[in-house]
């Protein structure tokens, strides 16, 4: 449970970074 719980928030975690990561990208370009 614990594990699985883990991952999920890690991927979580991934995927707000991917999102900042586009809107720092998004504002670099325009």
């Amino acid at each position: 449970m614990s594990l699985t719980v883990l991952t999920k928030l890690i991927y979580s975690m991934d995927d707000e970074v991917l999102i900042d990561a586009c809107w720092a990208i998004s504002y670099l370009l325009c």
